[in-house]
């Protein structure tokens, strides 16, 4: 491989630097001209340009010797290995990704067949077949490797493999934490990233194993999603309208994401990401069903919903139009509501910005942008029902209207499940049919009776 390295270079070298004409570094002359040349006709690969400025560096300080290594270090950087990437297969929601390629149970660093199991599988769901935000990665990658730390800091399990986890390795961890004094949210999160694992194993079902085995007590760990109370901003004396006007005096833009969350309940991101000319669609009378509002024409498309699950909401009031035509009158069609030319991460943490300026924050006035999706929910209850929602105080109503009001609610929020309305609603005190003269009066959560739900 030298030889013929050197004889490459003596061969640049030995003849006069004529060059070709298409190529200038060879023109202007000298070894530096003839080390770019060779270094340009190198094979593709990564870093042409540093090897350019080695091979300029080796003939400066190194002398021949040097211009040699230099030249065999641009060979081998630039040599392409015929082994294809491997990619592993399109996986379904009962499969795991392929653990073949690891060592053999034993064999290998503990800690590197951990990051290649968790590299493997960390960019999917736990449940359905899609991928997961960069910070669920990251917990996940955190909460995995903090468990094995305390796992291999046992001496009993220092070599414990990772495809080797057991239902007794779980409750061992997970006693040692609770002694620590870690809270329950903090144990509840860590154990839903083992269950997590679990399934990337092939071992689903991991932590269900342990508590059957009455290895392991998840007692107090349960939280309850069910407001208790409202987040709404009005209850707490915010003006809403003087909020979004002294918004407009930081940033324009951010007062009509407000303005939309206000009319619409939308999320934060949803209100940015809406195309105030393109989402308002006309709707036929015959196009939905009875449900849909009488003398309604148009509705708004939302985008950027949890799941990409799509859904309209009608425009019914005057209040809604005009935080359309606010938002209409600042973007150019094609447009959505944010600072032009500005990524949908750099509007989002800017309307956080403005919004800790004005004191929309916990710890300043107690409420978030969020508050306003509460705030239209519970709105909403009232107007269906004609009663406060149970978080601000209603009494017990017909079954039959309360199911009613909470399905609406549910499809103006893009909820599938009637359930998760009570994390704005509050635990439903509903007055059943009864057969006697007086009706009892059930606090049970919808349908279910199960008041631990998703976050909304």
């Amino acid at each position: 491989m030298a030889g013929r390295v050197l004889s490459a270079f003596l061969s640049q070298t030995s003849r006069p630097c004529v060059g070709e004409p298409d190529n200038p570094a060879a023109l202007r002359g000298g070894a530096t001209g003839r080390f770019d040349s060779l270094a340009s006709h190198a094979p593709c690969g990564i870093g042409r340009a540093r090897d350019v400025t080695a091979f300029r560096f080796a003939m400066r300080a190194g002398g021949a010797p040097a211009r040699v290594r230099a030249l065999e270090e641009i060979s081998m950087s630039t040599h392409r290995s015929n082994r294809t990437r491997y990619r592993p297969a399109r996986r379904t929601p009962d499969s795991v990704a392929d653990l073949s390629r690891l060592p053999p149970i034993g064999q290998g660093s503990k800690r590197w067949v951990l990051r290649r199991i968790i590299n493997l599988n960390n960019d999917r769901h736990a449940l359905r077949e899609k991928a997961v935000s960069y910070k669920t990665m990251e917990e996940r990658y955190g909460e995995l490797q903090r468990f094995f730390e305390a796992l291999w800091s046992e001496p009993l399990y220092r070599k414990v493999d990772p495809r080797s986890l057991r239902p007794k390795h779980i409750a061992v961890v997970l006693a040692r934490w609770r002694t620590d004094g870690l809270s329950p949210n903090t144990l509840r999160n860590r154990v839903s990233v083992l269950r997590t694992f679990g399934f990337w194993i092939g071992k689903r079902g991991l932590v269900e194993t342990a508590v059957c085995q009455g290895l392991l007590d998840l007692s107090g760990l349960a939280e309850s999603q069910v407001a208790k109370e409202d987040k709404s901003w009005w209850p707490r004396g915010i003006d809403v309208q003087a909020m979004i006007d002294a918004a407009a005096k930081h940033c324009v833009y951010v007062a009509a994401s407000l303005a939309l969350m206000d009319a619409f309940g939308l999320r934060v991101k949803e209100s940015v990401m809406t195309h105030p000319h393109e989402d308002v669609v006309p709707i036929e009378p015959d196009e939905f069903d009875d449900e849909w509002p009488p003398g309604v024409t148009h509705a708004l498309d939302v985008r950027g919903a949890k799941g990409d699950r799509s859904r309209r909401i009608p425009i019914e009031t005057e209040k809604q139009w005009a935080a359309l035509r606010r938002a209409q009158a600042l973007v150019a069609p094609g447009q959505p509501i944010g600072r032009p030319g500005r990524t949908l991460k750099a509007n989002l943490e800017h309307l956080y910005r403005v919004l800790g300026k004005i004191g929309i924050t916990r710890k300043k006035l107690g409420v978030t942008a969020h508050g306003l999706r509460h705030q239209r929910c519970n709105d909403e209850f009232a107007i269906v029902t004609g009663e406060p929602s149970p978080v601000r105080g209603g009494g017990p109503i017909d079954a039959e209207l309360e199911r009613a009001a909470r399905d609406k609610i549910a499809t103006m929020a893009g909820h599938v499940r009637r359930q998760i309305v009570a994390s704005y609603l509050g635990k439903p005190a509903v007055m059943r049919k009864a057969v006697g003269a007086d009706a009892p009066v059930s606090s049970d959560a919808s349908d279910s009776g199960d008041d631990s739900i998703d976050v909304a």
